[in-house]
């Protein structure tokens, strides 16, 4: 308990901050985003908000974040990582870095590519589109 009573803390400061409004894009999300946007298929962005108790705060700052990198996709926030599995189907295909959320969409029935850099991910989804 007193390792997620320090997380806890550094989390609370680290919204408080609004962080998540602030964050850096990484270097190659550019190049995803634009190949993203030449596919006729619909994307869609699936993001965590962390907890319920989180949401409202958190979800302001990530629509900020979308809003200030022009990120323009349909936005699904959904209260905690365990929800996103909850759009998994198999006409749905997704792609995140962490490997749970990856293992429980492909429980559900969907396609995931595990994110670790954009080449890679580009590459294993050109096999599906």
């Amino acid at each position: 308990a007193d390792t997620y009573k320090v997380f806890d803390k550094f989390f609370t400061q680290f919204i408080d901050d609004q962080q998540f409004a602030k964050l850096d894009l990484m270097s190659d999300a550019v190049e995803l985003i634009e190949y993203l946007k030449t596919l006729s298929i619909p994307t869609e962005i699936l993001s965590s908000t962390s907890s319920e108790k989180r949401d409202a705060e958190i979800r302001k700052q990530k629509l900020q974040w979308l809003e200030k990198h022009n990120i323009t996709f349909p936005v699904n926030l959904v209260p905690g990582k365990r929800f996103k599995k909850d759009y998994s189907n198999s006409n749905v295909l997704l792609i995140d870095d962490t490997s749970v959320n990856i293992d429980q969409w492909r429980k559900e029935g969907g396609v995931g590519i595990l994110h670790t850099d954009t080449a890679t991910t580009l590459e294993i989804l050109r096999q599906y589109v």
